[in-house]
């Protein structure tokens, strides 16, 4: 496991990246599975980032004075990582939906507007 030296500037680095992509004027359905995917992954890593932080706040070395607020910011992270493992779940349900795109033939798909042949197509 690599040792970063200064952990806030590659969290600065995710965070721009992350809105650069949350900024794209469009996100073609080509890339989406990749996309997707590498988005369920980070989820994973934010947790466990998440989990570090948490168990270094609820550390007993804190004076008395802070210990509270401590333990209150390591109970909302682990709080925000529960979230983003549901976040991850779902991800990973998106990227399986996906996976399945990928491997219909589009020849056994109707046109859009058209009718379904026994697979479930139309809505």
């Amino acid at each position: 496991m690599p040792t970063f030296s200064d952990p806030a500037t590659y969290a600065a680095e995710a965070a721009r990246n992350l809105r650069a992509l949350a900024g794209a004027d469009q996100l073609t359905e080509a890339g989406a599975h990749a996309t997707i995917a590498d988005l369920r992954d980070a989820t994973a890593a934010m947790r466990l980032v998440l989990d570090r932080l948490a168990a270094a706040h609820t550390i007993p070395g804190h004076p008395t004075a802070l210990r509270a607020a401590a333990l209150q910011t390591g109970d909302e992270l682990h709080q925000a990582g529960t979230a983003l493992d549901e976040a991850r779940g779902r991800l990973a349900g998106a990227v399986r939906a996906a996976d399945e795109m990928t491997r219909i033939d589009s020849a056994e798909a109707p046109a859009a507007g058209g009718t379904t042949r026994g697979r479930g197509w139309g809505l």
